[in-house]
Formats: C-alpha cells, structure tokens, sequence
C-alpha cells in the first residue's frame, strides 16, 4: 500500500486540459483526482474542487478480480471507523481511495492489518 497527499478532486460538466493522475467521464461531467500542488492556471468558474484529500493506493494480487466482496469488505471497514470515502476507483488490481487527510491515518494502519 502506498499513498500520496496534497490530492483534490475536481468536478466539471466539460473536459480540462490539466495534469491529473486518474479521470473518468461519468454521464454529465468529468471527475479529476489531482496532485493539487501542480494546479497553476485559475480553473474555470463553476468547477466543483475539494482539496487537501490523501489518496490510499492499494496493489493486490490478481486474484481481488475474482474475490467476491472485496470492495464491499473495505468500504465497511472504513466505515466502521466513521471514515468517509470521497471517491473510490478499483481497476483491475490497483485501488485507489480518496479520503479526506483528517482521516488517512486511521485508515492506512486499518488497511494496512489486511495487506
């Protein structure tokens, strides 16, 4: 498991040309997870940003694909602790979780148990 602070989630209703680590396009906006230290330009008026996020990236083994529940165990475990997901993407065998920094501590040495 590793990590990285300094992360804002950004929220827009068209694409940004800006460096980000990980994007998707849901159904009516584009959603950034950032290195908020290399934002430099004013961003656009209305854009939805939250800073000061951590990001826990989890590396498993290519077995998590076909663990049933596995997502579900660590949202709960989080949860259990009053730990707010910001946001949550899990690909093939990299996840990434997007906490508030408050609460990364908490959730790294609860995490860390299970790896």
């Amino acid at each position: 498991m590793s990590h990285q602070v300094k992360i804002a989630v950004i929220i827009f209703h068209v694409k940004l040309d800006i460096p980000y680590i990980l994007t998707a396009y849901l159904t009516d906006s584009y959603v950034y997870i950032v290195d908020q230290t290399e934002l430099r330009d004013p961003l656009p008026k209305g854009v939805q940003i939250t800073r000061d996020l951590v990001a826990l990236i989890l590396l498993s083994p290519e077995r998590v694909e076909t663990t049933p529940g596995f997502v579900a165990f660590v949202s709960q475990l989080l949860a259990s602790r009053n730990i707010n997901i910001v946001e949550f993407i899990s690909c093939s065998t990299n996840t990434v979780i997007v906490l508030d920094s408050r609460d990364a501590l908490e959730a790294f040495r609860l995490l860390h148990r299970f790896t």
